[in-house]
């Protein structure tokens, strides 16, 4: 249940500001998403989001209320009619 020294020390040096290479950020990516130094890593990345801009904050959502795929189809948004991710089943 402890942190491998590895990326203790990443975290670190990234908390300190000092640049983490591409292996290092690499390493960080392999972390797996069910373990406790996955709370190490978030602990961090939330630290340094406060140092920089302080705590206020921002929530974005997207809600379909349509019945149908929307055809704008923007590339951030799933409910567009080209990316085919609304199955439309309308029973009258």
């Amino acid at each position: 249940m402890r942190v491998r020294p590895e990326v203790q020390f990443i975290l670190q040096k990234a908390l300190a500001r000092e640049e983490v290479s591409r292996p290092e950020a690499l390493e960080l990516m392999q972390i797996d998403e069910n373990s406790y130094e996955v709370y190490a890593l978030a602990w961090a990345a939330n630290t340094l989001t406060r140092r920089m801009f302080g705590d206020p904050g921002e929530v974005h959502a997207q809600v379909g209320i349509n019945l149908w795929p929307c055809p704008k189809t923007c590339a951030f948004c799933s409910f567009g009619e080209k990316w085919r991710g609304v199955e439309v089943s309308y029973r009258a």
